[in-house]
């Protein structure tokens, strides 16, 4: 998720400063652990989907694998889902195994991509590197990664740093976890009359979000995108366990195990 936030944000900026229109290639360079991982972990497809525009939380799955074969089969992309470019994963898209920052980056951090805009002469427009830190959370290259997280911004009536603190909070005014991260939610939201109604409808939405991936996960066979060949096992897990209901759990879990260790490797 981070790599494609960093694309799209990129062209973001690209966008703001009126040279999107100027531009004729944009090149991306991974480096350190988003290099070694690369296609094993959908690094790039994730950066195709940021320069088309997607969003993480807003992407379709169903439609996802279309996007990224018609812009493979043209060899185009359009940026931002408006400004067509060639583009060729294989050229546009480099792995640089061997290093693990980006060359004059001020972040030391091994997630570092740098995304380059070029004219039609080939001379770089704009040029940014960003770093993925976990959990989608992206920072330019400058900034500190170490940088104090969202639920310890002052302002929130339940500011803390560690699980520690948070728990004393808790104990504190007498109220659950989950109470005091929901009046922390609602405070960001400004404490409006349906922040806490908001914030339940972006939890729901997170849920159906998680459901919908196993649901697809357990009815979808095949192999695994990334270039890795590791074939699915979900859906023949769910067969065995579905036809042993009546058998006793462990042995359905041992003989789905010994299945999935089968078709991944081709022996048992």
């Amino acid at each position: 998720m981070g790599p494609m936030r960093a694309a799209r944000t990129f062209l973001l900026t690209l966008d703001t400063h009126n040279l999107l229109a100027s531009t004729v290639e944009v090149h991306a360079d991974l480096y350190g652990s988003l290099a070694l991982t690369g296609t094993g972990h959908g690094t790039d497809r994730a950066v195709i989907l940021g320069l088309l525009g997607e969003e993480a939380s807003k992407l379709d799955p169903d439609t996802m694998t279309a996007s990224l074969n018609r812009s493979i089969l043209s060899a185009t992309l359009s940026l931002l889902g408006r400004h067509v470019v060639p583009f060729r994963p294989e050229q546009h898209i480099l792995f640089h195994r061997d290093q693990m920052i980006p060359p004059g980056a001020r972040t030391q951090h091994p997630n570092g991509i740098r995304f380059t805009a070029s004219d039609v002469t080939g001379a770089p427009l704009f040029s940014a590197t960003y770093f993925s830190i976990g959990g989608g959370f992206i920072v330019e290259d400058g900034a500190d990664v170490n940088a104090a997280p969202v639920m310890t911004t002052s302002s929130l009536p339940y500011a803390f740093r560690s699980a520690a603190e948070l728990l004393e909070m808790a104990k504190r005014d007498n109220l659950r976890i989950d109470e005091v991260m929901m009046r922390n939610e609602c405070a960001r939201r400004g404490d409006t009359p349906d922040a806490a109604e908001a914030v339940r409808r972006d939890i729901l939405r997170i849920w159906e979000v998680m459901q919908s991936c196993v649901a697809r996960g357990l009815a979808t066979d095949g192999i695994l995108p990334g270039g890795l060949r590791v074939r699915r096992v979900q859906n023949a897990w769910q067969l065995v366990c579905s036809s042993s209901r009546r058998r006793a759990r462990a042995p359905a879990i041992a003989r789905a195990a010994r299945l999935g260790h089968h078709l991944r490797y081709g022996r048992e």
